[in-house]
């Protein structure tokens, strides 16, 4: 009886393992298809909707020529790969750094937001409907710092529908409500808009 509960543990464990390596195999899947369906628009323009806690922000920015442009309240930011400029139209302050090309952050880095192909993020399927799947990305090295990525993809189109990031502290949800190609391309930081704005330089 002891060898038969055995045998039947042992199917049991090897069942679930094997559901889980599927699971995490799909997952890895989706985020790849993400990825690629985000780069293959190109030159592309997204609208979207923040949420903190209550409070709520509606903002767009667009990519093209490996550079973006963003407008959130009022925010406005331009970056490339090695440097952000970003502009508080209410307090007049000009914010330059260079880009932190590891983050994956929306905000902060649009250019890399849905670039999640490679080993930094270990992926679990969370859910699976009929419009999207659901897929939580978790980084392999200082997640309690670095935040746990949660991200909705289109069934269909394998676009983003929503994105989470939960960094220590309260979670910043972001809902993507249009995403596609333009054949506009984003505006470039140019100082002479700006020219009684206080400039403080980090790079």
């Amino acid at each position: 009886m002891k060898k038969v509960l055995s045998i039947l543990l042992l199917l049991l464990l090897g069942t679930s393992l094997n559901t889980t390596a599927q699971s995490a195999d799909k997952a890895a899947d989706q985020v790849a298809a993400l990825s690629r369906a985000v780069k293959a628009l190109g030159g592309y323009e997204v609208r979207f909707t923040v949420a903190v806690g209550e409070h709520k922000m509606s903002g767009r920015y667009m990519v093209g020529d490996d550079r973006y442009a963003l407008s959130l309240g009022n925010v406005e930011a331009y970056g490339d790969r090695e440097c952000r400029y970003e502009v508080d139209t209410s307090r007049k302050e000009v914010v330059i750094d260079r880009v932190d090309n590891t983050s994956h952050n929306l905000l902060s880095n649009p250019l890399s937001a849905f670039d999640f192909i490679g080993d930094e993020y270990r992926a679990e399927l969370l859910s699976e409907h009929a419009d999207k799947v659901v897929v939580r990305l978790t980084p392999h090295q200082n997640p309690e710092q670095s935040g746990v990525i949660e991200v909705a993809i289109d069934s269909k189109t394998d676009l983003p529908k929503s994105i989470v990031y939960r960094p220590s502290g309260e979670s910043i949800r972001v809902d993507i409500d249009h995403i596609g190609t333009t054949s506009a391309r984003p505006q470039k930081y140019d100082h002479t808009k700006f020219k009684d704005f206080e400039v403080i330089d980090f790079r």
